[in-house]
């Protein structure tokens, strides 16, 4: 059905500027429409009057608007109206603009671990709400799961086929499998009558191991194939196929996939839960670099302990070349068992990778780090200048201390040190002591009243100073000082609409990912470019060919057509001729229009894919955390593919841009 019955139509028209068809299947079509006295978006699902005859489609239609209405729920598509025409029914239903689930993963094949746990999260959420509203919902996967694209927020739609326990009867007959056969628990496969929100939690569960191994946990030749399997099968252990930071949430959903709904989680909340306890626990590192995670830093405790201990000794004895040779053998005996230890990351990983982890500071660690050996969760630069200037001003004032303690007085003492670096390289050296104790002091006090503006108590905000930086310590689970660690503010960028929009967005990115070497050079603003001015050209085109288009000369040429019978001979033939050859005329242009439309469609999402690419690099990047290089290279080939269809597009468009085509003659 690509028009809206005239009924319906007009019934519509008098609250809603119908835009677009933005999706058709089996019950119907989808509308994208503009409701004028809220002014905002809504699509509107429509059955139309061919599917009307089928009495359980009206049926099932009627029960999707009565269920819709019981669920109001922030990951749960909101339904706004009902309505009936005699030749339609419709549903008016918020309009999440973005992707679907299934769309996100047919361009990535799998999803980094925190959107995935997100995702599951907030859909298990939803499950929860509609299963204590007594609704099943029998048919989760990836289509019926939207991404709105401003947010990330993850909405569940589509409860055509749910169930409302205690309600009405189901309109499905006992005994027939309900649900997509891919993604359907056992009991739905078996057809059996007793179906509750555990089937639910076992199809959630299948959305996540696609989402995590890339795969689903079955693939059959045929519909019965794939439902046997559901129904008999185990599938393989997830966690034996993800990485080791992805095992937690593996086991989870692999409990999710049991056969028995007596072995899965009883409830949907509970696997809310445990995703959200995941989502809340820092990756695990690979095994290779969790063996050795940090240990560089933990040997120089040892080292520095030891040459501390010996420089005033050998000072005392003269024997300063004996005591360095001490602490070097014991240096060189430290580095061999660091590099016999690393030995199998620096082989998985690379030297580079390897020592970055070996170098990582402890997790206590609360003083500034450089960005390259700085823990993926590290907060350093999320902390209020406050604080980070009190903690950088502790540091110094004791490194001084210890450099005045451990060096300096042992030299004095000991008459070893020159007229230059004796007593008053002492008394300077405590003089900036004196000063930056008190400037410490002073930070501190500037660190806790800022701290108490935000609402912590006194001894919360004295407390503060020595909180590590690592998010995952128990402390910064304070709401409020969960406040500290949100996006700054610069950081919350408002998701791109337009082409023109995502263009710019591409080249406030590049220069900050070409500086830090994670792309070689402008290529992406090129390919966006290109794909910019191609889409400009699409749209001159299609509002082209919409003033061409009149929708009521379609519905009048095919209503006169009608009207003039099977005439083989005469006027009436002759003008019969007349009216098709232009009713074929307009179907060409109107298939032209749709063309083009669903064209620049496509090229727009391909900007918006590559403009999220590059913004997950930046993310990455300012956190400092490795960036993947796979994401790298699909960054650039899709640079590369963007700007050879952008170029092409572009100069074959304006070819047949030419208004040749000329407006559909009226006839007499």
């Amino acid at each position: 059905m690509d028009r809206l019955p005239p009924r319906l139509a007009a019934e519509l028209a008098r609250e809603y500027d119908v835009l677009r068809m933005i999706g058709q299947g089996g019950m119907g079509s989808v509308w994208l429409a503009r409701e004028r006295s809220l002014d905002r978006l809504v699509a509107i699902k429509v059955l139309g009057v061919e599917s009307l005859q089928f009495g359980d489609l009206r049926e099932r239609f009627r029960r999707e608007a009565r269920i819709a209405a019981r669920l109001m729920h922030p990951n749960i598509v909101p339904l706004y109206a009902f309505g009936e025409t005699p030749d339609a029914l419709y549903l008016v239903m918020g309009y999440v603009e973005g992707e679907s689930l299934a769309a996100r993963l047919e361009r990535e094949k799998r999803l980094p671990r925190p959107v995935t746990l997100r995702i599951l999260a907030e859909i298990a959420d939803a499950l929860a709400f509609a299963h204590r509203e007594g609704v099943v919902h029998r048919d989760v996967k990836p289509d019926n799961i939207l991404i709105e694209a401003k947010s990330g927020r993850a909405m569940l739609a589509d409860f055509g086929i749910a169930r409302a326990e205690g309600g009405a009867t189901s309109v499905t007959m006992t005994g027939m499998a309900v649900g997509t056969p891919s993604f359907m628990s056992p009991e739905q496969a078996a057809g059996t009558a007793t179906v509750d929100g555990r089937a639910d939690v076992y199809s959630l569960s299948v959305v996540g191991y696609r989402m995590l191994a890339g795969k689903l946990p079955f693939a059959g030749t045929s519909l019965q194939s794939l439902m046997a399997q559901h129904a008999v099968q185990k599938p393989d252990d997830l966690a034996l196929a993800v990485p080791r930071p992805d095992r937690g949430v593996a086991r989870v959903l692999m409990r999710g996939l049991e056969k028995d709904p007596a072995m899965r989680w009883a409830r949907a909340d509970d696997m809310r839960d445990m995703i959200r306890l995941e989502s809340e626990t820092a990756p695990e590192l690979p095994e290779e670099l969790d063996r050795i995670d940090g240990m560089g830093t933990k040997m120089l405790v040892p080292l520095a302990f030891f040459g501390t201990m010996m420089y005033p000794l050998t000072l005392a004895t003269g024997a300063l070349e004996i005591g360095a040779s001490f602490v070097s053998i014991f240096a060189a005996t430290l580095g061999a068992l660091c590099a016999v230890r690393g030995r199998p990351a620096v082989k998985a990983f690379g030297w580079k990778e390897a020592l970055r982890t070996m170098f990582t500071p402890p997790k206590w660690w609360s003083s500034w780090t450089p960005r390259a050996l700085r823990r993926s969760d590290d907060q350093w630069d999320r902390l209020p200048s406050e604080l980070r200037r009190f903690r950088s001003l502790r540091d110094a004032t004791l490194a001084v201390l210890g450099v005045h303690i451990l060096v300096i007085m042992p030299v004095v003492i000991t008459g070893r040190a020159p007229d230059w670096l004796g007593y008053p390289m002492l008394f300077g050296e405590m003089g900036v002591l004196a000063i930056g104790t008190i400037a410490t002091i002073a930070a501190a006090r500037a660190s806790r009243r800022a701290m108490i503006k935000l609402g912590l108590s006194p001894y919360e905000a004295s407390k503060t100073g020595s909180l590590p930086n690592v998010a995952s310590h128990p402390r910064w689970k304070n709401p409020i000082l969960a406040r500290l660690l949100a996006p700054a503010p610069d950081e919350q960028r408002i998701a791109p609409r337009t082409a023109e929009e995502y263009l710019r967005g591409i080249e406030d990115l590049n220069p900050r990912l070409v500086r830090a070497g994670l792309l070689p050079d402008d290529e992406c603003v090129s390919a966006a470019r290109a794909v910019k001015d191609a889409i400009a050209v699409l749209e001159t085109e299609i509002v082209r060919l919409n003033q061409e288009l009149d929708p009521a000369e379609g519905e009048r040429l095919a209503r006169r057509i009608g009207s003039l019978g099977s005439a083989q001979e005469g006027e009436d033939a002759e003008l019969r001729r007349l009216l098709e050859s232009q009713r074929a005329v307009w179907i060409r242009l109107d298939e032209r229009r749709r063309d083009k439309e669903a064209r620049r469609d496509r090229l727009r999402d391909q900007l918006m894919t590559l403009w999220m690419q590059l913004l997950d690099m930046d993310a990455r990047a300012s956190r400092g955390s490795p960036v993947d290089p796979e994401l790298t290279g699909q960054v650039r080939a899709l640079s590369q593919d963007l700007a050879r269809a952008g170029e092409g597009l572009a100069e074959v468009e304006r070819v047949l841009a030419r208004p040749d085509s000329g407006r559909i003659p009226t006839p007499a």
